[in-house]
This record gives structure tokens, sequence and C-alpha cells, in this order.
């Protein structure tokens, strides 16, 4: 009977995560070809089952170490890894969800469960193989084991918040301010020392089995990632400086009317004397200005923001609701003529409050939609890049480098050889890079690929260069147009 009585009351939570996952399973398998970030942890994945240098050392590997691990039992196959970040998602509805009930109650933990689902960024990128969904479900798990406040579950919560990190940088950050909102609460160094054991845990091994490996990708990433931040980096896609204000200007357009319910919460004195609402609360600010401060901004970079974003939106309505349903209450006990005005105005503001998240919710999907549509507007067909990808592996070797000016990763994971990026400003520039050289060793490419749609370069002038010899040329679609492929004879 209590079995029957916990699976009922846990139906609506399953029917929605069911329901979720059936379409986000059907839209990812609809996806002609990855993302860019999502080509090169594949291409990862592929250099540790093969031995060969890594595409991008500077990538997070848990993602691409999990996908090898599972091509050891499959093969090499491209289709599986979609659905890992459906998977995580997933886990993370539960986790939160499971945080929530048991302190806030089954409709709090429902309806903050559905306002993270029902974000925008949720259900965008979820279709997608990029690693902040992996991030954000183990950053969740490690609140639920630190959450416990025992010696085992802050060595699994320290364990988890290392994972986390290594599965995408930036979100040290956010498990710094929850380490903080933790200590401060406890105030174990028992604790305390057990957590730092667990975050050492999965660093442990490659240190003690190479403390110069460990120290070389550390500087390594260090000088690269500074580079990339100096604009130095010459081959790489531009990242644009947007202004501070960024996420406080995108939150509005993307939240709609939650963002009054959020406010709310924040500036509620209630919840950081909450210790389970302080820790979203410290989780949002945390992130909200940090990543407002780093020059590179995004919005898929909110991912890992959401669950405090929609606890906080709950929190804050759940604020707005009470006071009014206080009203409603007295006013139909106490039958008055006054009283009537009173039940009118309770709901009255109740349909206006179910209306704001209804409309929020409705504004998310509408966004996901669009920039779904967006998102692959430029995109190639699968066929048009398989059929480029093949002929640049018959006519190059394992060793060679390729330059492409578009969709880089995508053709090198097509075509299983070292494609770089290269943004072509004029024809000096390209003959200068070309001649210095691409890759660790600095090689000099073999091919170079044009897409002319996206190059906006005639062709018949590429083939005027003297250090530029046409191959071939294939149709790829009607917004890449066709691919220009010429070999380097400088």
């Amino acid at each position: 009977m209590l079995r029957y009585r916990t699976f009922a009351a846990n139906l609506p939570i399953l029917v929605c995560l069911a329901s979720y996952a059936a379409y986000h399973a059907w839209a990812a398998s609809q996806i002609p070809v990855p993302v860019w970030d999502g080509a090169v942890y594949m291409i990862l994945a592929r250099d540790f089952l093969t031995g060969q240098p890594l595409y991008e050392f500077f990538r997070p590997l848990v993602l691409p170490a999990i996908i090898a691990f599972t091509w050891l039992f499959t093969g090499v196959n491209y289709e599986i890894p979609k659905f890992y970040p459906l998977l995580f998602t997933i886990g993370s509805a539960w986790i939160l969800y499971s945080l929530v009930k048991p302190r806030k109650g089954t409709t709090l933990a429902l309806l903050t469960t559905v306002c993270f689902l029902f974000a925008a960024p949720i259900m965008l990128w979820t279709d997608h193989l990029l690693p902040h969904s992996l991030s954000l479900f183990f950053v969740l798990l490690s609140v639920w084991f630190l959450s416990k406040g025992t010696l085992r579950g802050w060595l699994l919560g320290g364990l988890s918040s290392s994972v986390a990190i290594l599965a995408r940088y930036p979100t040290a950050v956010i498990v710094f301010g929850i380490f903080l909102v933790f200590l401060y609460q406890y105030r174990k160094l028992l604790l305390a020392d057990f957590l730092a054991l667990g975050v050492i845990l999965p660093i442990a091994p490659v240190y003690l089995y190479s403390p110069p490996l460990l120290l070389d990708v550390l500087e390594r990433n260090f000088a690269v990632w500074s580079q990339i931040a100096s604009g130095e980096v010459v081959f790489a896609a531009p990242s644009p400086h947007l202004p501070i204000q960024y996420y406080a200007v995108a939150m509005p357009q993307i939240f709609t009317f939650l963002v009054p319910f959020l406010l709310l919460s924040l500036i509620s004195r209630s919840t950081y004397k909450d210790s389970f609402t302080r820790i979203f609360a410290v989780w949002f600010i945390v992130a909200f200005v940090t990543f407002s401060v780093v020059p590179n901004k995004e919005t898929r970079f909110m991912f890992e923001w959401v669950p405090a974003i929609a606890l906080l939106s709950a929190n804050g309505l759940q604020k707005a609701w009470n006071p009014i349903r206080n009203q409603i209450v007295m006013a139909a006990r106490w039958k008055r003529p006054r009283n009537s005005a009173r039940v009118l105005l309770g709901c009255t503001l109740v349909v206006l409050m179910a209306a704001s998240v209804f409309f929020a919710i409705n504004s998310q999907v509408s966004m996901y939609r669009r920039d779904y549509l967006n998102l692959y507007a430029g995109q190639a067909t699968d066929a048009g890049m398989v059929k480029v990808g093949q002929y640049v592996k018959s006519a190059t070797s394992d060793s060679d480098v390729v330059i492409s000016d578009f969709q880089a990763p995508i053709l090198a994971l097509y075509s299983d050889r070292s494609v770089y990026s290269l943004q072509v400003v004029s024809m000096d520039k390209l003959r200068l890079l070309l001649e210095i050289g691409f890759g660790t060793n600095f090689r000099r490419p073999t091919l170079v690929v044009f897409f002319t749609k996206q190059s906006g370069y005639d062709p018949n002038v590429l083939q005027q260069q003297d250090f530029l010899q046409l191959q071939t040329s294939f149709p790829v679609s009607p917004t890449l147009g066709t691919a220009y492929i010429f070999a380097f004879v400088g």
C-alpha cells in the first residue's frame, strides 16, 4: 500500500519526465550533423581509442571518455552519443525533484522541475552533444550527497563535484560557492577533510601515474586559454567580448514572467535564513556575477544556472501566493459583503500568477523552436559533409593537416583527419598562415577547403592564387553552397 501511494504521489513527475524524454529523443535523432563542440568531443573519443594525439587537448575529457567507453562495446557509432545529454538532463531533473520534495513539498518540487525542464537553455542544448548536462548532473548529485551531512556523503559529494569540474571547467565557480554554503552551515573540520579527499580522488590516479603529465596538461591549458582570451589565436573562431550587462538583459528575454518571482525570492530575507534555499541563492548569485565578468558570453552558458533560477522562481511564486491564499481562506470563513471583494481580488491575482507561469513556459518553448530552426538553418546535410570528408580522407594520409573555413570539427569527424579552422581575412594573410603551419607541430596543410556561401570568396579568385591548386568541388547544401577543395602548393 505504501509503495502504491509513493508511486501515485510521483506519477505527475514521472509522466512529465517520460513525455519530455520521448520528445527530445525524437528531436535529437533528427539532428543532421553535430554542433561544433559535439563533433570535437566525438573526435577526442576516437583519439582515445586509436591512440592518436588529442585533436583539441584543452577540452574537458570526461564526456569523450564516456563516449569512448561506450564505443568499446558498440564500435564507433555517431548516433548513440546524441542521446547522452538527454539522459543526464532527465537525471538532473529527478535529483532536483528529489531534493526539493522532502524539504518544500510535492507541489513546489513539481513546479521547480517543470520550470527547469522547460527553460529555453535546457530545452535547446539538451538536444546537442555538449558537456553542460553532464556537468550539471554531477553538481546536483554533489548537493544531494552534501545535504546528508555524513562523512560518506561529503566524500561522495567531493568526488561528484570533482567530476563536474572535470566535465566542464567553468563549473568550478558554482561548485566553490556551494562548498562555502555547506561549510558555513556545518562548520566541521572533519567533514571538510572528507570533502577535500573526495575532490582529490578523481585526479590522484593521473598524478600518481605521471606527475609531469598533469602539470604539463595544466600548463598547456592555461597557455591556450590565455591566448584565446587575449585574442592572440588567429586560427580560432573569434569570440565577441560582450558587455557586462549581457546576462542581465538576456534573462528577462529568456525567462520572461519568472523573473519577478526570482527577484522576489532573492530580496527576501527568509531565502537566506532557510538552509536549503540559501544554497540555490548563492549558486545563482555566484554564477551570475562571475559569468557576467568573463568576456566570452553565450546563453548556453546559463545551462548550469537553471536549477537555481527554477527553484528561486518557484519559491518566489509561493511567497507571493501564500498571503493571497490566506486572504481567500479568511474571507470564505467570514461571509460578509466586504469579504466578497477580497475573494474576487484574490482569485484574480491567482489567475494572473497562473497565467504568468503559463506564458513564461510558453515563451520559452517558442524560443526553443525558434532557436532550434535558426541553429540548423546554416547546417550542412549529413550526406554532403560525408561526401566531402570521404574525399579528404582518400586524398590525404594520417599525418596530413587540412584547413577548412567552416565547420572544421565536423569535417574532421567525417574525414578522420586533423582539420583546423581558419578565418580568412585576405589572400595575403591566408598565404602567410598556411606557410606558418597548424597543429601542435605547426605542420603545413595539404588541403584547404572553402565553402563558398560561408567564406564569401569567388571561386574564380581562389583559383587565380598561385599557392592554391583546385582539386575538386562538391555541392553540400543550399546554405553552404559548394565545397571547393584546393591543394596548398606554396
